[in-house]
């Protein structure tokens, strides 16, 4: 309200009186509860305004979810609808397929029938052309071929003759370069035993002049008879050889391997010279225990009759009762080690009650005892 008592003040467009301490309070009350009404009307237009535009953002993105969904649901029910397309279209091209390949089979079966029917023909005129050519071929090689199988029957009979004749032959051969092996080895046996029989009755001579000499011809007749009976033995044991094969000829006698010979005299050279329980000098006897293995007996015999310090006194028994072996040794030996390392031997052991009675030769007065060794021969 305008007073003319009064001056006046515009502010904002608006006049305000003036008073002396101011505005009119009221007035300015009135005009700011005003502006707050005013400015509570455009708050809420914007609040609208904002709440329209959230509204239509809301809207805008429902939409584009929307719109997103259904371009999925567009796409899958397109490949759907394609897929089916496919599958149908496959289903179709294999129907097809597989009517066009029944076709190609029945025509290439009926063509195959028809080839087949004619291969069948002319198979069965080749072979009715072919048995015929064959029974006239047979016909006609009969008479030739009987003359051939007795021909060759003729031949093979030929030739079993001679192949016969040939194996008589050769084992009359074999039988008789058998009997010349036997006879030498024999006839080198008794040499060689006649041969120790003389050295030993020289050598007795000299270092046993009390015992007496032992006759050479006693000896070679003990000697000869004991070999001769274990060749024999030997000789009835061999099973008869293949009249196909070659016998299988006995090694010399005299052949004695030089290892062993090395052997036996190393045992004898590292003999201790004074007297042991182990070692052996003098007159000794070896009781070869039975059965005597006749070819073990031999070698055992060749062996000591080449051994230095050693000599074959006397033989004497049987290959199925046991053979007594007199020794004399010119030097303290150890005898057992020394008849232990040889392969005929598979175990050698002292007697220990000397003998008095030594198989046929009895014991003279004033004699020593005379030291016995079992041996047992290998198999």
């Amino acid at each position: 309200m305008l007073r003319k008592d009064g001056k006046v003040k515009e502010i904002w467009g608006r006049q305000f009186r003036i008073v002396k301490d101011g505005l009119d309070e009221a007035e300015v009350f009135a005009f700011v509860g005003r502006l707050i009404e005013q400015n509570s009307e455009l708050s809420n237009k914007l609040e609208h305004v904002d709440s329209l535009k959230r509204l239509a953002e809301n809207a805008v993105i429902e939409a584009t979810k929307q719109a997103k969904r259904m371009k999925i649901e567009t796409r899958q029910a397109a490949n759907e609808k394609a897929r089916e397309i496919v599958i149908q279209a496959e289903e179709k091209t294999k129907a097809e397929a597989e009517r066009i390949i029944a076709e190609a089979e029945k025509n290439s079966l009926d063509r195959i029938t028809a080839s087949e029917l004619r291969a069948r023909d002319m198979l069965q005129a080749a072979n009715e052309k072919a048995r015929a050519e064959a029974e006239s071929i047979v016909a006609q090689a009969q008479p030739r071929t009987e003359e051939l199988s007795r021909e060759k029957l003729s031949l093979a009979e030929q030739e079993a003759k001679d192949i016969i004749e040939a194996a008589k032959e050769k084992a009359e051969e074999i039988k008789r370069l058998g009997e010349e092996e036997a006879s030498r080895i024999v006839t080198e046996a008794k040499g060689r035993v006649e041969e120790e029989a003389a050295l030993i009755r020289r050598e007795a001579g000299q270092r046993l002049p009390a015992s007496g000499i032992i006759a050479e011809s006693a000896i070679g007749e003990v000697a000869r008879r004991v070999l001769e009976e274990l060749l024999s033995n030997s000789e009835e044991s061999k099973a008869p050889q293949p009249s196909g094969t070659k016998a299988a000829v006995p090694a010399p006698a005299d052949t004695v391997s030089e290892e062993m010979q090395e052997q036996i005299s190393l045992g004898q050279e590292e003999a201790d010279e004074k007297e042991s329980p182990a070692l052996h000098s003098g007159n000794v006897e070896l009781a070869i225990l039975p059965p005597v293995a006749a070819s073990r007996l031999l070698k055992l015999h060749r062996r000591l009759t080449k051994a230095r310090q050693v000599t074959v006194m006397d033989v004497a028994g049987s290959a199925g009762k046991g053979v007594i072996i007199r020794l004399f040794l010119r030097s303290p030996t150890r005898l057992i080690d020394m008849l232990e390392d040889l392969p005929e031997v598979k175990e050698a052991a002292p007697v220990t009650k000397p003998s008095h009675n030594t198989g046929d030769r009895q014991h003279k007065p004033g004699e020593p005892p005379v030291a016995r060794i079992e041996v047992t021969i290998s198999r």
